[in-house]
Formats: C-alpha cells, sequence, structure tokens
C-alpha cells in the first residue's frame, strides 16, 4: 500500500448494508470526520492507479478499507465459507446464511472524501474480487473529488456514476486548478497589494511577540557593586 504519513492513518468508518429486494450489499463511506482524514486529503501526490494516477491519501485509504473487508465481501458475494471457518460445528449454519447473498451486487457510495474512497475502492474490489463477482461491483458517489488523473478516470467510466450537483466547488477542485488559480491571482496588482501589506503586518507583529518573549527570557541586570 502507499505511505504517506506512517501510522497516523487509521481505518476509514464505513457501513454495510444488505437490501434483499434489489440483491445488493451496500458499503457506505464517512466523509471527512477527523483532523487525520484532512491530513490525508492533503496528501495529493500522485500514486500510480488504473493505467494513471490517484490521489495518493485517499488511494491509501481505498486500500485499508479493501484489506480489511476483502475476505467478508468475498464470502457473502460468492456464498463460500472461508477456510479458516470450515470444519466447524457452525459450517453449515454459515453456509446457509451465506447463501441469502450469494451472487448479490456491491454497491458502494459516499460523500466527498467517502465518495473519493468508495470511487478507488470499487476499482481496487472489481480487481482483488476477481470473476463474476469482481463485474458485480460498481460505486454511486456523491461530490466526488478529483482523485484520478483523466486515462484513470476512463478506466473506471463503466464502474463509477459521480453525481455532481450544480456548480458543487469540490468535484472541480484539483492540485492543477489550485496551481492554476494562484498564478492567475498573482498576476492581479491588488493581490499584489493586499499581500504585500498583510505581510508586512504580519512580520510586524511576529517581530514584537519574538521581542516581547527576548525580554522576558532575559536575565535580571545584576546589582551595583
Amino acid at each position: 500500500p502507499s505511505r504517506g504519513l506512517g501510522d497516523v492513518y487509521k481505518r476509514q468508518v464505513y457501513f454495510l448494508a444488505a437490501d434483499h429486494d434489489k440483491a445488493q450489499l451496500i458499503l457506505s463511506v464517512r466523509g471527512t470526520w477527523s483532523l487525520v482524514e484532512v491530513l490525508s486529503i492533503c496528501l495529493v501526490s500522485p500514486a500510480p492507479f488504473a493505467g494513471g494516477t490517484a490521489h495518493r491519501g485517499m488511494l491509501h485509504m481505498a486500500e485499508m478499507l479493501v484489506d480489511e473487508l476483502l475476505g467478508p465481501l468475498r464470502a457473502l458475494l460468492t456464498g463460500d465459507v472461508p477456510e479458516g471457518l470450515q470444519g466447524g460445528g457452525g459450517e453449515a449454519e454459515l453456509a446457509k446464511k451465506l447463501a441469502r447473498t450469494r451472487g448479490y451486487e456491491l454497491v458502494l457510495t459516499g460523500h466527498s472524501l467517502g465518495a473519493g474512497v468508495a470511487a478507488l475502492a470499487s476499482v481496487l474490489f472489481r480487481q482483488r474480487l476477481g470473476g463474476v463477482a469482481g463485474h458485480r461491483v460498481r460505486a454511486v458517489t456523491f461530490a466526488t473529488p478529483a482523485v484520478v488523473s483523466e486515462n484513470a478516470a476512463a478506466a473506471m467510466e463503466s464502474t463509477v456514476t459521480a453525481v455532481v450537483h450544480g456548480d458543487d466547488f469540490v468535484p472541480r477542485i484539483h492540485l492543477q486548478a489550485l496551481e492554476g488559480l494562484r498564478a492567475e491571482l498573482a498576476g492581479e496588482e491588488w493581490v499584489r497589494t493586499l499581500w504585500g501589506e498583510a505581510w508586512s503586518q504580519v512580520t510586524t507583529q511576529l517581530m514584537s511577540q519574538l521581542a516581547d518573549q527576548l525580554t522576558k527570557a532575559a536575565p535580571p541586570p545584576s546589582a551595583p557593586a
């Protein structure tokens, strides 16, 4: 798996439900909630993915999710009792329960960060489940960030349906867009003037605070002999 901040990553929160009327397992991934998840969003450096590249932080979170759920979902989708549970006294009962979801479709969903993780995880699940079960995996996501390059997005077209509301900026914001905005603003005279004034105020305040700290830290003057 991709690594960014070492052990800072935590398992992404999710909810798994079964819709027996539609023969679907629904895996819903939670959106941004904690500081750790914010840090994951900030890891925008690209990582290889689906013939292109993907957002490194969200890809790592998707890999963690798939690593945790691959075995249980394989059992639910195929009806096969996991090897570690075969031969036990409850194997027949477990096989009976798993038979109910055999052949179900796996649908991933989420919003914002959860949407990005769900979209990437859907591709990983298709690859790692393989066979018929892998072909029954798809994602429907909402306000999905721009998490993959153009060629990777083309490869995901048959797997992921991304829903965008109006002019929502989240699906449109990405590193190149931010660089373009920075360059455009840097060429505006009012921005340069405002930035110059703001920087002057910040440095003046910092120097004043530093002087105060140095004054407090200085030893008291010695008494005259």
